[in-house]
């Protein structure tokens, strides 16, 4: 049986030669197939254009923070000159999220905008602060909002304490006038 198995062409080894035909051939047959089925190899121009057929919508939604500061911050020194200030120019130019603005108006905010609650306050000394024109406006909405909430804390303070006066100068007036009674008794006897 073993002299069987030998003869037998199952078990009769191929060349390496003739594997690597074999291996060609097939390579061959799939590229015609695939040709005939018009799954053509792709270029990178058009993958690249596949991938960039809504570059225009996601640049307006991007928001790039670290750009954004910098830009920030370059804006805020002084004027600059030649290489720099065209690199500035670039800097500005590409930077995603420049026209994003937060709406303060909107209800969902309040909570945040208001500064009552504790939970969502600002700390402009925190290390993970930063500093961008939306920031920057929600901390004047919440300084605005306080300085309303204190005046008409104040204003209702004091209408409340005027409102006592009349009650408590009426009492105070009376108050003097015993005690202005007493000391006259006193003096009399």
């Amino acid at each position: 049986s073993v002299e069987d198995e030998s003869e037998d062409d199952f078990f009769a080894q191929e060349s390496p030669v003739v594997e690597t035909q074999k291996f060609k051939q097939r390579a061959q047959k799939s590229k015609k197939e695939g040709d005939k089925q018009g799954h053509a190899p792709s270029t990178t121009e058009e993958l690249e254009l596949l991938v960039a057929g809504d570059d225009v919508e996601e640049t307006e939604k991007d928001y790039d923070i670290r750009d954004l500061v910098k830009l920030a911050k370059s804006s805020q020194l002084k004027k600059l000159k030649g290489k720099r200030k065209r690199k500035q120019e670039a800097l500005a130019r590409d930077t995603a999220g420049q026209r994003f603005a937060v709406d303060t108006s909107d209800s969902r905010f309040r909570a945040v905008l208001d500064g009552a609650d504790d939970r969502f306050g600002i700390d402009p000394t925190d290390a993970n602060f930063k500093d961008t024109p939306s920031m920057r406006n929600i901390l004047k909405h919440q300084t605005k909002k306080r300085r309303a909430a204190r005046v008409s804390k104040d204003v209702s303070a004091s209408d409340a304490a005027g409102r006592k006066g009349g009650t408590g100068a009426a009492a105070l007036s009376s108050l003097v006038m015993s005690i202005k009674s007493k000391v006259s008794r006193s003096k009399g006897s």
